[in-house]
């Protein structure tokens, strides 16, 4: 497994909640109105969302944008595996 670590805590969140929510990238990346390649940027963190984008993924996740943005207190290392032809993170443990 390659080892990664993620960038921002909005970025580990938004990737959190959609692995909660039972998402792949491209069904929210379709439900907030926004392609799957920026979507993933967002998840990966090198792409701030605008507003209006941020609320959709809060929306559509059910979790406020402050939960979003609030960092973890203990931040850990990001596992990333190859799910097909698709990378997914997974926390460790």
């Amino acid at each position: 497994m390659k080892e990664r670590r993620a960038t921002t805590p909005l970025a580990v969140n938004i990737w959190r909640y959609r692995i909660l929510r039972g998402f792949r990238q491209d069904q929210l990346a379709k439900r907030i109105g926004i392609s799957r390649v920026t979507y993933g940027k967002i998840e990966r963190g090198k792409v701030t969302p605008k507003d209006d984008v941020l609320d959709a993924i809060s929306d559509t996740l059910g979790v406020s944008v402050n939960e979003l943005l609030r960092p973890d207190p203990k931040p850990r290392k990001v596992l990333c595996s190859n799910y097909g032809d698709s990378p997914y993170w997974r926390l460790p443990g």
